[in-house]
Order: C-alpha cells, then sequence, then structure tokens
C-alpha cells in the first residue's frame, strides 16, 4: 500500500513540475499574465490503511492529476489564444475550472486522510 501511495506521489510531483515549466513558456509566449493553479497533496504513510482510505487516496490522486492537466491545458490555452480579447476570456475560464478541480483534488486528498 505503501509503495502505491508513493508512486501516486512521484506521479504529482512529476505532472507538478510539467506543469511549472509549461507555465512560463506559455506566458512568455502569451505576452499578457493568465493566472493558473497548482495543487499538491500529501498523504501519511500509515501501515493501517483501510480500503476505503486508499480507494478515497487513489480517487484524490486521480483528481489531482486531471487538475494539473486542466491547469496546463488552460495555460496553453491562454498562450494560444491571446490575440483575441474573447479567447483570452475563455483562457480565464478555463483557468478557473482548473482551480476548481484542484481545490476539489485537495478536498478529496483531505478526506482520504481523514478516512485513515
Amino acid at each position: 500500500m505503501q509503495q502505491q501511495q508513493q508512486q501516486q506521489q512521484q506521479q504529482q510531483q512529476q505532472q507538478q513540475q510539467q506543469q511549472q515549466q509549461q507555465q512560463p513558456a506559455a506566458a512568455a509566449t502569451a505576452g499578457s499574465s493568465s493566472s493558473s493553479s497548482s495543487s499538491s497533496s500529501s498523504s501519511s504513510t500509515s501501515t493501517a490503511t483501510t480500503p476505503a482510505a486508499a480507494a478515497a487516496a487513489a480517487a484524490a490522486a486521480a483528481a489531482t492529476a486531471t487538475a494539473i492537466a486542466a491547469a496546463a491545458e488552460a495555460t496553453a490555452a491562454a498562450s494560444a489564444a491571446a490575440t483575441t480579447a474573447a479567447a483570452k476570456a475563455a483562457a480565464t475560464a478555463a483557468a478557473t475550472a482548473a482551480a476548481a478541480a484542484a481545490a476539489a483534488a485537495a478536498a478529496a486528498a483531505a478526506a482520504a486522510r481523514g478516512l485513515e
């Protein structure tokens, strides 16, 4: 169980690093400011993890990965669409959705920690 959690954490860290590498390049390309979010979650290394807590942790990891991917897409969209005001508004809406997904992932991670 600990190995699975460690693998999930490694995946999250890799995705966050990829997002952080993409954001400066996208912002430089766009020539305008764009809003994006990143999320992080931590999990305990308890050896007495219940199946429900493990499932919740896996769901939280999946939600976090989805949020990170959405934030990266929003950043790319902001870069590609920086020429028109309507496109900038769409990119801002996508970034807002990504932030909401990140908040949901953080809540799921907190719930998973509460189940352990």
